[in-house]
């Protein structure tokens, strides 16, 4: 099975971009995420936290959506995310999602194959709706969601 995790805050413009995407795959027809929709699940969140470590495990593939100031605006980056090694402690404020991966290797003895999709963003400032740019994004993501899930 295969988890999508979009996350980001919706009330600070571009940087809500995984939840949004995430959302949009809720509510698609099957044909939009390829023909697999049955084998995969979709979590929307402001952030990543300790709770999605369950839900981690119970998959073979996880992909993470996300924002990023490094990027042009607009542009998408894909990334294989490995544990970062890091002591994730009882409660963490905000997770990398390889912080996360850590958690679930450290709680749960697995380490599911994971990928980080990023687009990046051109304002972070509060208020909502994406920019051009970053709107202009999301058919290269999904594309790229189409192409990973089928594997």
């Amino acid at each position: 099975m295969t988890l999508i995790i979009g996350y980001g805050s919706t009330l600070r413009r571009d940087d809500g971009i995984g939840c949004i995407i995430a959302e949009q795959l809720m509510d698609a027809p099957p044909s939009a995420i390829s023909n697999l929709k049955s084998a995969i699940d979709i979590i929307a969140r402001h952030q990543l936290t300790p709770d999605l470590a369950d839900a981690v495990q119970q998959a073979d593939h996880i992909i993470f959506i996300d924002a990023c100031a490094d990027a042009a605006p607009g542009e998408v980056r894909l990334a294989e995310v490995k544990p970062a090694g890091e002591n994730w402690g009882a409660f963490a404020h905000e997770m990398s999602p390889g912080v996360l991966l850590d958690c679930v290797r450290d709680v749960y003895g697995k380490t599911p194959r994971a990928h980080l999709i990023t687009i990046g963003g051109e304002t972070f400032d509060i208020g909502e709706g994406l920019t051009p740019k970053v709107q202009a994004a999301i058919p290269v993501v999904h594309k790229m969601l189409a192409a990973l899930t089928a594997k």
